[in-house]
């Protein structure tokens, strides 16, 4: 259920999403792409744009780079922590306005059309891998929940229901999220296992020499 009394952090994420949703051609794959800039964090947004930047041959596919976190930022570096940087965005969406949503490339060259079964397909498994990694396990389901929704809304080419994920207890869009916790530990005890790996067997090649 959405919270009943709404947070000033909550008021902007509605906000910046009536504003995406109130841009030119917001219906159908475009509208869905739209919400999603603007609905979710970038680490979500990223994987959804990056399926979506399939369906636009020639698009820059997301204006976003994924980059490894480094030491400094608290991440594991080689280990996995995933962050990303968005790179140079139009004027008109490289403001730092909490409620002003960025619109990348495949966004912009995405038609306001309806949806194939395949782009579906393609966008509903990306967000729910995206969501799984990035949220906590209620989080990634009302995530997919009101995902779901506007993706059948896409599928028959309609505008969005601005719902904002916000007031069902998820992150901010704005909010810098990477891999969950788990995610990050099972990749750091993933690597140590490699690293031990490769001195035992530098000790032994060593040892026979």
């Amino acid at each position: 259920m959405p919270a009943t009394t709404m947070t000033s952090a909550q008021k902007a994420a509605g906000l910046r999403i009536e504003r995406a949703l109130a841009k030119p051609g917001a219906t159908g794959m475009k509208g869905l792409l739209l919400w999603t800039e603007a609905a979710f964090p970038k680490a979500i947004a990223h994987e959804v744009l990056k399926a979506a930047s399939k369906y636009t041959p020639g698009a820059s596919p997301t204006g976003m780079t994924p980059t490894l976190a480094s030491p400094e930022r608290g991440g594991f570096g080689f280990l996995g922590d995933v962050s990303y940087d968005w790179g140079t965005l139009p004027a008109d969406d490289a403001s730092t306005d909490p409620t002003v949503a960025p619109v990348s490339p495949t966004t912009q060259a995405t038609p306001s059309q309806p949806a194939s079964s395949s782009w579906i397909a393609d966008i509903g498994k990306a967000f729910q891998v995206a969501a799984t990694g990035a949220l906590g396990v209620m989080q990634a389901i009302d995530a997919q929940k009101l995902f779901n929704t506007n993706l059948s809304l896409a599928q028959k080419g309609k505008s969005m229901i601005p719902s904002n994920p916000m007031q069902y207890g998820l992150p901010a869009p704005t909010a810098n999220i990477g891999l969950a916790q788990s995610t990050q530990n099972t990749l750091f005890i993933v690597g140590g296992l490699v690293l031990a790996g490769i001195v035992i067997s530098s000790y032994n090649k060593r040892r026979r020499g």
